[in-house]
Parts: C-alpha cells; structure tokens; sequence
C-alpha cells in the first residue's frame, strides 16, 4: 500500500477526531446523569432517620404517588404555604405505623406545599439511614421531606436515593452542571424552611447542597429544685407546652443517673412556655403539685429549670380554741383560692389550689403576698403577710372576736317547772354574757378568755343552776346538759291567808256554821328529779302551821236563833305534810299534800272551852302560776280533820251539858309562795 501523503494522514487524524468525538457527545447526550449530595446540617437535635424527596415527575425511584390519602386537610402553616399532616403511609411504604410522640398535636409530621404546588401531582421517593438499627427499642424515627428543584429546567427525575449518617445521595437524571438546583425542607419532623438552598458544583455532573434543618419538636431536660424527677412514673405527668397538653406517657422519659427528665417539645415562636403537673406523693391520687418555666427564643439554653408555679404555707392554730378537724378557707393577691389538707402540725395551703391551676395555667403566684384567711363557720376573716415559701403562719383574729362553740342538740329546755331559757358566761374580770337558748342546735359563744383557761358559765332558767366550769377544746366548750348543774333540791315558802266554814257533825240542834279566818305558813324542802322525764314532779315535805279563829258554843249561844258560837279564841294548828306538785303547762302547776299535826288555844285559859293538841288531819289541794322563778301566786283548798267543838247541850231541864263533836273545816286560802 502506497504510503499517504502528509497532508492526507493530517485530514485523516482530524476527521477521526471529530467522529470521536461526535460519537462521546452523542452517548452523553443519549444518557444523562448527575448526582446531587444533601449535607444535612441540625440546628438542634439529631439527624434525620427517613427522607422524603418530592418531586413533579414519576421517575424510576419516585413511585410513590402523592394522593390525597396520605395529606390530611390543612391545618396551619401560612397562607404562602399550607401546613399539611402527613399520614404514616406516606413515608413507611405501606408497612405498620411508626408512632411518633405527639402524634397528632404539634409533634405530629406534616408537609408544607405551596398552593401551586398542591394542585399538581406529586411523587415522592423515601428511604431510610442506612446507619440506623429498626429493630432497636426506643428508636425514635425523624422524617424530613425534602422538594428538589431544577431552576431553568424540567423537574427532576430521581434515579436513586440514599441516606447515610445525614448525607443524603440523590442521583438524577439531568445535565446538572447546566441547570441551577436547590433544596429546601418541606417539613415531616423538621420544621418547613421558607428558603430554598442553592447547590455549588465539586465536579462534573456532581452538586452539593448544604441544607440546614430545625425539628419541629425536640427533647430538653427539665430540672426541678429538690425533686427527683427520674423516680417520677412519665405516665403520671401532667405536661402543657406553648397552652397545648402533651402525651407525657409518650413523650417524656426519666434519665438515669440523674435527677432529670427529658421531654419532647415543639418549637417556640419567639417565647415557649411549659407547665409539669407532677403527683403529690400521700396527698391522694388527684392532688398535683404544679411548676412553670419560661423562654425566650425557639429552645431554652441548657437545662430547663422549672419554678413551683404554687406557693405552698402552713397555717397553725392557736391552741384549744379552734377546731383541730378544720382548717379556714384561704385567697391570696388577685383572688387566687387555695386548697387547703390538714394534720396534727396544722393546716397546709398550696395556692392556687390544684384544681385552679390546672383550670388556668395564668393562675401563678410568688412570695411576698397576702393571705386572707376565711372561717365562714364563725364569720371570722383576717389577714396575714407570706414572706416566703414554706412559711408558717400562727395569726388569728383579735381576741374579743374569738367565738367557740357549744353542741345543744341533746339539752332537754322546754320541760315545764324546770324550763332553761339562757346561758350566761362568767367572765374573770366580773362580766357575764346571757346567751338565749331558743331554737339553738349549736351555740355560738365569745370566748371571754381567748385561751385555753376554762370557761365559768350559769344555766339561768325555772329552778337553781349551780356555776360550772367547762373545758375548751378544739373551738368547743364542753358544756354539759344543764340537767348536770341543777340544785335538785330547794326550798319553798308560802304565806296564805283566807278562812271557811267549819261544821260540826252530829250536834242534836240547829247550829250555823262559823266561819273562821286564819294565816297560814309553811316552809318546805322540795326535791325535784334531775332526769328530764321526771323533773315535772316535785316532792315536798312542808313544815308550817295555823294562826287564826276557833270557837265555842255555851249557854249563852242558845240567844241567838239559829245558834251562834258566842266566842271566838285565838287558834293555832301545827302540822308537819308530805306533798307532791307537778308542773302541766307553762307556768301553771298543781299539787296535794296530806297535813298531819295537832291544834290548841293560844291562851291556856280557853282550853277548858276546847280540845287541846288534839291530833289532826289535814289534806290540801293547791294551784300555782309562776310569775318569777322565785315568785309563785299559790291559791289553796284545805280540810282539817279529827278537831272537836266544844257544846252545851240543853237536857230541858235548865241544866247543860257539855258535849264534844267532830268537826269538818274547809279552808280557802290564797297568797304568796317564795323558792329560794
């Protein structure tokens, strides 16, 4: 073969050249390929366990369609781009639901379209750190979405995706060094970035993206002065961020080792705030104890300290003259109720009250404040000063304000003869306060003391009342019934006076029955029974007698036509008489008695004309109207049994005889009876 000119081999390597080449740009343009790397950069927190990159275009890895199944409706977001809750079936492939903590609150994954962007189809591709153990217990998994964008080119057709330790690997179909791509979060765990990042080239075909991303909600500790909060149950936690309840069972966890407690919570937008109900251990199942913490910016810096969103105080009684059992009301500065336990060292306060607090997060108070205390019992109010937390108060009202108690339910009153009407309480300094006793279940009574010194008090009612002490104890005097203080035994005087006829029997004439007047005394001791059944009756046993008229009938009496006594003695009866009287209704009583004694003359010269010491009878039936507890008007009907008269008896011949017979007075007497 003939061996080619110079200037035929210099077109031939040229033209051959230029096939080469023509044929490599050819196979490139055939099979475009580039590969974009996402270099996940946390703000806060871990990296992302699952990502999502949503895409316009169905490509070989975005299979994954997304409907209108797996958006819920929107939610929140801005009005530049809708906030939409992601259903678990979007990012797990069909497979069982992944529980996130807070699922469904502000914890709960969502994605942030534009509206544009919402009305078209989607394509997602989602795949799983390469690095992470599924299998592990207590794995938390963190979606991130991510939208990939060609600017001045068709949408990305995704190839491949990978993710390893928070380096995502994307593999496109696109002359990428062409094109200008970003990324941007479109949420899931992580919060939704407004800003759409732009990639830089380190090589042919080949861009990196340094994507910044901030979770939606992340773990702090919390620390709370002098409690262990990793030997608190999580399930028992009462937990509110930013106003919204939390799930503690779910989203909070005690760290060993530690007296802490980490818990996840959402982002602040521009102050966060968290409120931790925490049990109140021995105070039963409902009692919590509430602490706050505040601040600024999305997350709090370091560890999370919590204040006591209550304010806790003690309150003791003064000794003896409040109840042991209670414990008054109490409010403090703004109208803020307290709850209120109590025990042997007093009474204890947490204010405001659990129920409060859990009703109003605002609700929170801080020493120096006022406590007003509230005894609605009594109507007692005072106020006192809290310095501090945990302070113990020891006030009360003003002395002459000090009222105790005194249960009547058992007291019989209204027994008539031995009715009880006041109470009167003896002071030291020689007061005395009556307090009626009318309708009373409990009596209400100013301690004149305002100790624990016994109280002197007096029954004032029917009968005599002996003065009693009574133990104060506990808000209550210890008053006993007042049938325990009555004198059972008194003594009563009666003057009467009145008169009546007296008739003698079996005299063979006709004679007129004399009236005589008398005066009549008695002074007995009368025994009334203390028990309220029997206190009506009274047993009396009366000394006393007679001073008035008797008479005579002789010779000269046969003048008169019928027969009249000619003289009238000065006349005395003794007798010594057993009685019983018994109180029926209000102040009207009556009694009998049986009299047994004797009569004679006053002056011994007339005792031929009588019968001296003779012995009598004389039974008596009497009415009597209180008008004090000491003053009876007594109105009296007598008979005097077994007396003689003294009668001559004409035998016709001028001659008389004397003869006695039996006679029958009956006496009408009225006056005065005095109990002393």
């Amino acid at each position: 073969m003939a061996k080619l000119p110079t200037w035929a081999r210099a077109w031939l390597s040229l033209w051959v050249f230029l096939g080469v080449f023509a044929l490599a740009a050819e196979a490139r343009a055939g099979a475009p390929y580039g590969v974009v790397t996402i270099d996940l950069q946390p703000e806060r927190g871990e990296v992302p366990t699952d990502v999502c990159i949503v895409s316009e275009v169905e490509g070989p890895r975005t299979r994954t369609k997304v409907h209108g199944g797996m958006l819920g409706a929107a939610s929140g977001g801005s009005a530049r781009a809708p906030s939409y809750p992601l259903a678990a079936s979007f990012w797990t492939h069909g497979g069982s639901e992944l529980r996130a903590c807070g699922e469904g609150e502000a914890c709960a994954p969502s994605v942030s379209l534009p509206p544009a962007r919402a009305a078209v189809p989607l394509w997602a591709a989602c795949t799983t750190d390469e690095l992470l153990d599924e299998g592990a217990a207590g794995v938390e998994r963190r979606l991130l979405v991510i939208t990939l964008e060609h600017l001045e080119g068709s949408p990305p057709v995704i190839e491949a995706l990978r993710l390893t330790g928070g380096i995502v690997t994307i593999g496109v179909r696109a002359r990428i060094d062409d094109v200008v791509v970003t990324a941007r979060s479109a949420g899931g765990h992580f919060a939704p970035s407004p800003r759409s990042e732009r990639a830089s080239s380190t090589g042919p075909d080949q861009k990196l993206i340094v994507l910044p991303v901030e979770p939606r909600c992340d773990r702090i500790e919390l620390e709370v002065a002098g409690v262990d909060l990793s030997k608190v149950e999580p399930g028992a936690v009462g937990l509110r961020v930013h106003g919204v309840d939390i799930d503690a069972g779910v989203c909070a966890a005690s760290i060993p080792g530690t007296r802490r407690m980490s818990v996840l919570v959402p982002r602040a937008l521009g102050r966060g705030e968290l409120d931790l109900r925490l049990p109140q251990s021995g105070a039963g199942a409902d009692s919590r104890r509430f602490f706050e913490a505040e601040w600024a910016g999305a997350w709090p810096v370091g560890v999370l300290r919590l204040d006591a969103r209550q304010i806790d105080f003690s309150w003791r009684p003064p000794a003896c003259v409040y109840p042991v059992d209670a414990c008054p009301d109490a409010v403090v500065e703004g109208g803020i109720a307290c709850s209120v336990h109590g025990d042997a060292d007093g009474c204890h306060y947490r204010c405001p009250g659990d129920d409060e607090a859990a009703a109003d997060p605002n609700a929170s108070v801080a020493a120096p404040l006022t406590v007003t205390f509230r005894d609605t019992r009594l109507d007692q109010r005072w106020t006192q000063i809290l310095q501090r937390r945990g302070q113990i108060l020891e006030g009360f009202v003003e002395a002459d304000r000090i009222y105790l108690e005194a249960d009547t339910r058992d007291w019989v009153l209204n027994v008539p003869g031995s009715r009880v009407t006041h109470l009167e309480v003896l002071g030291n300094d020689g007061s005395v306060r009556r307090y009626a006793l009318s309708g009373q279940e409990r009596l209400r009574i100013r301690a004149p003391e305002a100790g624990c010194d016994p109280l002197r008090y007096r029954f004032v009612g029917d009968r005599h009342y002996q003065e009693r002490t009574a133990e104060v104890i506990g808000g209550e005097v210890q008053i006993e019934p007042p049938r325990k203080s009555v004198r059972p035994l008194d003594f009563v005087l009666t003057i009467l006076q009145g008169g009546g006829p007296a008739r003698p029997f079996g005299a063979p004439l006709e004679v007129s029955n004399p009236i005589y007047f008398i005066a009549q005394a008695q002074i007995a001791a009368s025994y009334r029974p203390r028990k309220p059944k029997l206190s009506r009756l009274s047993f009396e046993l009366r000394l006393g007698g007679h001073i008035g008229q008797w008479g005579y009938f002789d010779e000269q009496s046969y003048e008169a036509d019928p027969i009249q006594v000619r003289e009238r003695v000065l006349w005395a009866r003794f007798l010594f008489e057993p009685a019983i009287y018994v109180d029926i209704w209000g102040p009207f009583g009556m009694g009998a008695g049986l009299g047994m004694g004797s009569s004679w003359p006053i002056r011994s010269k007339e005792t031929d004309n009588t019968n001296r010491f003779r012995f009598i009878l004389a039974p008596s039936v009497e009415g009597r109207v209180r008008v004090r507890s000491w003053l009876y008007l007594v109105g009296q009907v007598r008979f005097v049994l077994r007396e003689r008269t003294f009668m001559a008896i004409d035998d016709g011949g001028g001659r008389f005889r004397r003869e006695e017979y039996p006679t029958l007075s009956t006496l009408g007497l009225y006056g005065l009876g005095f109990r002393f």
